[in-house]
């Protein structure tokens, strides 16, 4: 589990790297993308989902130890936003799930399809994580009207 657990590491990293909500999620998106979807950790999932059918206490310690982790990292980092002032179009812990939804869907259909489906490249991930700024009320014309957004 020690290896899988390192999303929350990532997410703490790149939040310490930023002071700015959108620089930090547009790096964020593609440091998780590529953590998760190393082809180790595919295989990590395939092998978990299918441990997981008979045994639901390894499911659950499993979950424990990597996606609740790695979700209140994330977590944390919004409500630090919020603390901070920063307007938002929601809770911070609805925002956290469909932020990592975006990335993990693709590793849930890579483990599942082996592959079937062909991964989504940067420019995709940049579409995906500049429509949820816009929906989490976090994008820069927001952040710096009329400005671009810098990071710290």
């Amino acid at each position: 589990f020690e290896k899988a657990a390192s999303g929350e590491c990532v997410i703490r990293e790149v939040a310490a790297r930023h002071r700015s909500p959108p620089a930090m999620l547009r790096e964020l998106a593609g440091a998780l993308y590529e953590r998760f979807l190393e082809p180790d950790d595919v295989a990590l999932v395939r092998m978990v989902i299918a441990r997981s059918i008979d045994d639901v206490d390894f499911a659950r310690r499993f979950f424990e130890t990597t996606a609740m982790h790695t979700r209140k990292a994330l977590e944390d980092v919004f409500v630090e936003w919020a603390d901070a002032g920063v307007a938002m179009a929601g809770p911070p812990e609805v925002l956290s799930e469909i932020f990592l939804g975006l990335i993990i869907s693709d590793l849930q259909n890579d483990a599942i399809s082996h592959g079937v489906m062909a991964r989504p490249g940067a420019e995709r991930i940049a579409e995906r994580t500049e429509f949820f700024l816009r929906g989490a009320g976090l994008d820069d014309a927001r952040e710096n009207p009329g400005r671009a957004e810098t990071p710290a």
